[in-house]
């Protein structure tokens, strides 16, 4: 089970991870710095629209979860346990907000497609989550890299590698 934490705090931390200023990280976000202030003080009032702006920003969201699972999670379709929205911002910090394919940054990709770059798995292993591993993708780069997996596979390593 998880321990609650305080979303004004998980986001101040993120924002100080990822190394931006409040008015660097509102302008990027495209909040307000007082709406910014007011998330990261706690504020019980704020915005749910805004709040929800900052946290997909940060690849978060905020969902319904029972207390109780009547089932177990079938594990051969389960992520790894350190698979969470703080590893996926840690390699998409790493990648430089970019599509390491075409190049595609993480604000256009929030434009059109209403989410942050995707995070792959380069040798399709869900358990496998060291950072060489990982790479930061677009929609578009993402879907191609589901048809010829040896081909993607050798791209991407490769690329990872600094050999492309």
């Amino acid at each position: 089970m998880e321990s609650k934490i305080n979303i004004h705090q998980k986001v101040k931390e993120l924002r100080k991870h990822i190394n931006l200023s409040q008015v660097e990280f509102s302008k990027r976000v495209g909040i307000g710095l007082r709406c910014l202030r007011e998330i990261e003080q706690g504020k019980p009032t704020i915005r749910l629209d805004k709040l929800m702006v900052v946290l997909d920003f940060l690849g978060f969201t905020i969902d319904a979860v029972r207390k109780t699972y009547p089932y177990e999670p079938n594990d051969n379709f389960s992520y790894h346990v350190i698979w969470n929205s703080k590893l996926r911002l840690k390699i998409r910090t790493r990648d430089g907000f970019k599509c390491k394919l075409c190049g595609c940054s993480d604000s256009e990709h929030r434009i059109k497609y209403h989410h942050p770059l995707t995070v792959h798995h380069i040798d399709y292993d869900k358990k496998n989550c060291k950072d060489e591993n990982l790479i930061s993708l677009c929609k578009s780069c993402h879907a191609k890299t589901n048809e010829n997996r040896p081909f993607w596979y050798k791209i991407l390593s490769n690329l990872m590698r600094g050999i492309l």
